[in-house]
């Protein structure tokens, strides 16, 4: 056990104590805050739990799930996860009922390395996947919904979130120098900036694509509340279906 992590645990039960009167409320960790924190670059205010650390996107993938998906109301759901994010990982490991499983490219940033553009699992495995924020990373996109389509189970869904301005996807593969990248696509490790249609990408694999405004699931005047006005590029959640085998 790290340090960091020592810290983290001794100081979360004054953290909780600190926050319980508090008038706003994260989904995932299901505890009350008395604010949300600034986060990102430059800082989007009322953006990160200062208990779990989630950000807007993962509170509006939350809402997404209870209300969408049967993550949280079916025993026996495989869920796959790709670059598991800690807050969301500790609270989907929580669910009973539910076989998860996390993965990553980089070695020991999850339960077992995987590559999403070549998964070394058999077809048809996953109930339900979750991918959000990886697909901007990936310069063969389209590969890695593929196997998205592949490794789930007929009548499975894949809930997938990116970076999204506009209407038109924006990507160059001649811009590769980081500082290059960072002000082409935002970030310097990203390789390009999704429009709303990445949903007929993630259609052409197979998928049928509903795009869900996370925004829509909440009353305007409970989003503050909720920490989940700041973040403007990721208020749209996709929910993909691989289609019933035809019998």
């Amino acid at each position: 056990m790290n340090l960091k992590h020592v810290r983290q645990t001794l100081l979360s039960p004054l953290k909780s104590l600190w926050h319980s009167t508090g008038t706003c409320y994260d989904p995932v960790c299901q505890r009350r805050v008395r604010e949300f924190r600034p986060h990102g670059k430059p800082a989007r205010a009322n953006a990160r739990c200062p208990i779990c650390g989630s950000l807007e996107r993962h509170r509006l993938a939350w809402l997404v799930m209870k209300q969408h998906t049967s993550v949280f109301s079916e025993a026996h759901r495989s869920l796959l996860h790709f670059a598991p994010e800690p807050t969301i990982s500790a609270a989907l490991k929580r669910l009973k009922g539910l076989n998860y499983l996390s993965v990553d490219l980089a070695p020991g940033r999850a339960m077992e390395q995987a590559d999403i553009t070549g998964l070394h699992f058999e077809s048809n495995r996953f109930d339900l996947i979750y991918c959000s924020h990886v697909l901007e990373h990936i310069p063969d996109d389209l590969k890695a919904m593929h196997e998205l389509f592949r490794v789930l189970v007929h009548g499975g869904m894949a809930i997938v979130q990116v970076p999204e301005r506009g209407e038109h996807t924006y990507e160059d593969p001649s811009i590769t120098a980081p500082a290059e990248r960072e002000r082409a696509f935002g970030q310097w490790d990203h390789v390009r900036w999704y429009g709303s249609d990445i949903a007929a990408r993630l259609a052409s694999v197979g998928f049928s694509v509903e795009r869900v405004n996370g925004m829509d699931l909440v009353a305007a005047e409970d989003r503050d509340r909720l920490g989940l006005t700041a973040d403007q590029h990721s208020t749209h959640v996709y929910l993909c279906r691989k289609p019933v085998a035809a019998i």
